[in-house]
């Protein structure tokens, strides 16, 4: 499952991320932020 397929999940159960989300849709919000964080510094270290 990807960051997408859960993200679409999670906004078709009708929750919005400015509301106070259930543990589940926080914990994919907690990992999408990690890994787009991640990503970020990979690319940054392999660019300079």
């Amino acid at each position: 499952m990807s960051l997408l397929e859960a993200a679409i999940a999670v906004t078709d159960r009708g929750e919005t991320w400015l509301g106070m989300p259930d543990a589940d849709s926080l914990y994919i919000l907690l990992a999408s932020l990690l890994l787009a964080f991640i990503a970020f510094v990979i690319l940054m270290r392999v660019r300079f």
